[in-house]
C-alpha cells in the first residue's frame, strides 16, 4: 500500500473509531453488532467455524475496533489483533476490558502487509472487510509465513461483482478517499485467486442476495419482511451458479495444505 493512501486510511479509520467510542457503542461484539438482515455470513462463522478453538492462538487481522474479537476470547482463544489506526486498537483494548477478556487479547498497532510475528504461529486468521484495502499478494504471503501448516484463513467480505454494491461501495470512498478510487476496489473471484500463489486451495459460502434488497426497502419505506425468510431463500437462490456473483458478502475458507 502508498504511504499517503495509508495515511489517509488511517485518518479515515481514526475518525471512525472516535464516533464508536462511548460505552454504549462498546458494549456488543461480534454479528449482533451488524443490521439484523445482513447477519447471516458473520453467524454461519461465528456458529460452524469458531468451535473448538480453545487455547487456539487466533490472529484477527485488521481488527479495527475489536469488534469481532471478543467472542473468540470469550471461548477462550488467544486473539492477537493488529491494526494502523491507533485509535480503533484503543477502543479494542477498552471492549476486552469491558467484557473481561483482556487476559486473552493481545492487540497492537501494525503493518497488516509487513506483519512483526513469527513464522508458523497462529492456528487461524480471521480476517473481515480488510483485504480491499491491501497488496493482495503481500498480505497473502505474510498470512501463509505466520501461519502454522494446518492453519487457515477465513475472510468475510464484500463481493464485487454486482454493479449496485459497486456503485454504493464507490459513492462511499468518495468520501474519504476519493483520489484512491480506483485502487480501493471490492474483492472478486480473481482477487482470491491470488491467494493460490501460497496457499493450496479456497472454498466459498454466498451471503445476501434478497437480504440487502430486503434491509434497504426497510431503512427507505419502513416495510419489514421477516429476515429470517430472505436468509432461508437466498441460501437457495445462492446455490446458482449464475446469481453466486451477485451476493453482497461471500465467506472464504482458504487452507494452507
Amino acid at each position: 500500500m502508498k504511504e499517503d493512501m495509508k495515511d489517509t486510511l488511517i485518518s479515515h479509520f481514526d475518525k471512525d473509531a472516535l464516533k464508536n467510542d462511548s460505552e454504549e457503542k462498546i458494549k456488543v461484539y461480534g454479528s449482533e453488532v451488524n443490521n439484523e438482515f445482513l447477519r447471516a455470513p458473520y453467524e454461519y462463522i461465528e456458529d460452524n467455524l469458531l468451535n473448538g478453538i480453545e487455547n487456539k492462538k487466533i490472529l484477527d487481522y485488521c481488527c479495527g475496533t475489536g469488534l469481532y474479537s471478543i467472542l473468540p476470547a470469550v471461548r477462550n482463544a488467544h486473539i492477537f489483533g493488529i491494526d494502523f489506526s491507533d485509535k480503533s486498537i484503543e477502543i479494542a483494548k477498552q471492549r476486552a476490558d469491558l467484557f473481561n477478556v483482556s487476559n486473552n487479547c493481545n492487540f497492537t498497532v501494525g503493518d497488516a502487509e509487513e506483519l512483526d510475528f513469527e513464522d508458523n504461529m497462529f492456528d487461524l486468521v480471521l480476517s473481515y472487510g480488510s483485504l480491499s484495502y491491501l497488496n493482495l499478494d503481500k498480505s497473502f504471503k505474510e498470512l501463509k509465513r505466520v501461519l502454522k501448516p494446518s492453519g487457515k484463513v477465513i475472510v468475510v467480505d464484500s463481493l464485487g461483482h454486482n454493479p449496485l454494491i459497486n456503485y454504493n461501495r464507490r459513492r462511499n470512498i468518495k468520501n474519504y478517499a476519493p483520489e484512491y478510487l480506483d485502487e480501493l476496489k471490492t474483492i472478486t473471484h480473481k482477487d482470491l485467486d491470488i491467494s493460490l500463489k501460497y496457499f493450496s486451495s479456497y472454498n466459498i459460502k454466498y451471503f445476501d442476495l434478497l437480504t440487502l434488497f430486503g434491509s434497504l426497502l426497510n431503512r427507505q419505506s419502513g416495510y419489514k419482511i421477516q429476515p429470517d425468510k430472505l436468509i432461508k431463500i437466498d441460501n437457495y437462490l445462492l446455490k446458482i451458479p449464475i446469481l453466486k456473483s451477485l451476493a453482497f458478502k461471500f465467506v472464504c475458507e482458504i487452507s494452507a495444505d
